[in-house]
């Protein structure tokens, strides 16, 4: 489950931030923090992991967008 969302993670960053795929549209989709929090969310909800610990890493992993 971790390693799936870090890889989301990275993944939302290369789309949103790097290749500048996004620059068309605007928020929510133009912001990668936001883009990881909800389909971090939305990983945890569809696969039932959604627990107090799961929605940390999410938060976490959102912060960290900068560093990824």
């Amino acid at each position: 489950m971790y390693l799936d969302l870090l890889l989301l993670a990275v993944i939302i960053c290369y789309i949103v931030d790097i290749s500048g795929a996004m620059r068309k549209f605007r928020k929510p989709f133009s912001c990668s923090l936001c883009m990881n929090f909800h389909c971090g969310i939305l990983y945890l909800l569809f696969t039932g992991n959604f627990t107090i610990i799961g929605v940390a890493f999410v938060a976490f992993l959102s912060m960290m967008r900068t560093v990824i």
